[in-house]
């Protein structure tokens, strides 16, 4: 009889703990792998002092013009697998794509409008692995897929809300960043344009007001990799909105102070921008650290993290001509780094830097 009796009281407790355990797991599930991802703590980083390597730089090339055309306010380069140059153009409300010998350029979309393949404030686009892009309009609010190899249009989608970040998989999958009046940071759209998921919570008062986190995003068709210019976060999400990581970069900067005034919500203009853009190098993220390079005069620091799980790996400084006023965008490849830089003058110019990194 006692040892029946001790038998149960075995049987209840080890049952108990397997319950407990199971709502453990089911409630860690909810919190970093649904829509309602109230992450506000990113997981810091095992060092807190940067570990610096050496660049050297081989060669460069500026481009100042393309076919005698000047560059008037150029933004948001890329390159894609074939080492052609992409830049949005402010002048021609046109995304611009230079060969890889950059003799010759295209020009994807068919100038200011409202119709498709016509923009009238063209913000980001995305470059799709099977020779597509989708560049988003914040005035049109349209997403407009293209042939990267001839501009034809190929789909045409007017969206809900305005625009600002887009990332596609695809054309039938577009990851949208929208204005801060909506609660999740990141909603993705199916090709109809109808918002199959809402995701990302990243500050405690995001579901009180439209919190206006600047967001920069970019993609490898398997994941999503993001940060922000007001904090030093670094997140990475599945193609389907699933959190894979939730970490602080090197500089372990959070938000600053959020002011709120009536329905005027921001962030306190004295806070300094964190980080300005971010790459995707083979196995690697890169972030340009705003709040770091303005510690170096003429130059701007690079950090190095694992794409896999956020780790930090280290640190670089790149110099910049003396005619610079700032680099406001950069792609990177294994053996060179393509950025659009302000000049002192007010103008413009695209240059590549060929370089060899050491430790």
């Amino acid at each position: 009889m006692k040892i029946s009796y001790k038998f149960k009281h075995v049987f209840i407790i080890t049952i108990s703990v397997i319950v407990v355990l199971l709502l453990i797991i089911i409630l860690f599930h909810k919190l970093f792998h649904s829509d309602d991802q109230f992450i506000f703590s990113p997981f810091p980083q095992s060092v807190t002092e940067r570990h610096w390597i050496n660049i050297v730089i081989d060669s460069t090339k500026t481009l100042r013009e393309f076919n005698g055309n000047i560059l008037f306010q150029p933004f948001n380069i890329r390159l894609d697998n074939n080492g052609d140059v992409y830049f949005l153009d402010a002048a021609r409300s046109s995304l611009i794509r230079l060969n890889n010998d950059r003799r010759e350029y295209t020009q994807i979309g068919k100038g200011k409008g409202e119709g498709p393949g016509e923009f009238r404030h063209p913000i980001d686009y995305s470059i799709t692995i099977n020779d597509f892009i989708v560049i988003c309009d914040a005035q049109n609010l349209t997403l407009t897929s293209f042939n990267k190899n001839n501009g034809e249009v190929i789909s045409f989608t007017r969206l809900s809300d305005i625009p600002f970040r887009v990332e596609s998989f695809g054309l039938n999958r577009h990851l949208v960043v929208h204005p801060p009046r909506r609660k999740e940071l990141f909603h993705i759209y199916d090709s109809e344009g109808t918002i199959i998921k809402s995701f990302g919570f990243y500050h405690e008062d995001q579901l009180r007001y439209g919190v206006p986190i600047n967001t920069i995003i970019t993609s490898d068709e398997k994941a999503i990799y993001s940060t922000f210019m007001e904090a030093g976060y670094l997140i990475s999400y599945s193609e389907n909105g699933l959190n894979n990581y939730h970490r602080y970069t090197i500089d372990g900067t959070s938000f600053p102070e959020l002011l709120v005034n009536g329905s005027r919500v921001r962030f306190s203009p004295d806070a300094p921008y964190v980080n300005l853009d971010i790459d995707i190098v083979g196995d690697h993220v890169v972030i340009l650290s705003a709040i770091e390079s303005i510690k170096y005069e003429g130059e701007v620091v690079f950090d190095i993290y694992k794409k896999d799980n956020g780790n930090y790996i280290s640190s670089f400084r790149l110099h910049y001509p003396t005619e610079v006023l700032n680099i406001i965008s950069f792609s990177m490849t294994n053996n060179s780094i393509y950025t659009i830089e302000l000049l002192e003058t007010g103008d413009y110019v695209i240059r590549s830097y060929y370089y060899t990194l050491f430790e």
